[in-house]
């Protein structure tokens, strides 16, 4: 959790100097869309039961 902290500010910046510094408006709202799509889709997914085959990021 420590390094994630001291990561995050440094992480912001660079997010918004390689992606949101280069993009058109219209295409940072698209990206929102998509993000927002898959979002809703990882949602769905995860609140029925987590089936490892279609997340394989939850096996235990």
């Amino acid at each position: 959790m420590t390094l994630l902290e001291q990561a995050a500010p440094g992480h912001v910046e660079a997010v918004r100097r390689v992606v949101f510094h280069v993009v058109s408006r219209e295409q940072a709202r698209q990206l929102a869309e998509i993000g927002e799509a898959i979002g809703e889709a990882l949602h769905r997914v995860e609140s029925a039961e987590a089936d490892p085959v279609v997340l394989p990021w939850r096996r235990r």
